[in-house]
C-alpha cells in the first residue's frame, strides 16, 4: 500500500450543512486578539474572580463557554460582576439578535467603544469604561492560529498548506 497516495480525511464531518461549511472558523478573532482587554479563553469564574473588587464599568473581553456566541464580556456593575454573551448577526455584533433595537457594530472594536462613550448610565445596558487587560501575552502560535482561524472557512481549511497538527488545532478553535 503506498501511503503518498492516499487522500487525506477531512477533519470535519460530511453532515454540516453548505452555509456553514462556508462560514469563517472565528470571525473577528483576529481583531479580538489585538485588543488588550482580550483574555481568549477563560470561563466566567476567573472572569469574575479577576474583576472582583474593581470599580464599576471595568470589564474584560473573553470566549464565550457557549457554542452558539464566539464572544461574551464581563463587567462590573455595581457591586457585582454581570457576564453578557455578543452575538454575531448578519455581519454585526450586538448583545440580541431578535432585538432590532439594540445596538449593533460590524466590528468587535466599535461594539465596545459604543458601550465605552455612553453619556449616562443605563439601566438595560452595559457600561464599558475600565478595560482591564490581560496579564499575559499571547504567542506568536495563538497569534498565526487566531488570523488563519478568521480568515479560512470550513470549506478550505483542509487545503491549507501546513502540517495536519496545525490544521487540527486551527479547527479545534471553532469549538472553544
Amino acid at each position: 500500500m503506498n501511503i503518498l497516495k492516499q487522500q487525506p480525511k477531512p477533519f470535519f464531518s460530511a453532515h454540516l450543512d453548505a452555509t456553514r461549511r462556508d462560514r469563517r472558523l472565528c470571525n473577528g478573532l483576529d481583531e479580538a486578539i489585538a485588543v488588550p482587554y482580550y483574555w481568549g479563553h477563560i470561563d466566567r469564574h476567573e472572569a469574575a474572580q479577576t474583576l472582583e473588587g474593581l470599580g464599576h464599568g471595568s470589564f474584560l473581553l473573553r470566549d464565550s463557554s457557549h457554542p452558539d456566541f464566539r464572544f461574551a464580556v464581563s463587567f462590573r456593575c455595581a457591586d457585582s460582576t454581570v457576564h453578557a454573551r455578543i452575538a454575531r448577526y448578519k455581519g454585526n455584533y450586538s448583545f440580541k439578535l431578535d432585538d432590532s433595537r439594540r445596538f449593533c457594530a460590524p466590528t468587535l472594536t466599535k461594539f465596545v467603544e459604543h458601550y465605552n462613550k455612553l453619556e449616562r448610565f443605563l439601566f438595560d445596558e452595559p457600561y464599558l469604561s475600565k478595560p482591564v487587560f490581560r496579564r499575559r501575552v499571547f504567542s506568536l502560535k495563538e497569534m498565526c492560529n487566531a488570523v488563519i482561524a478568521s480568515r479560512v472557512t470550513l470549506n478550505n481549511v483542509d487545503t491549507l498548506p501546513l502540517p495536519s497538527r496545525n490544521i487540527r488545532e486551527i479547527t479545534q478553535m471553532l469549538e472553544g
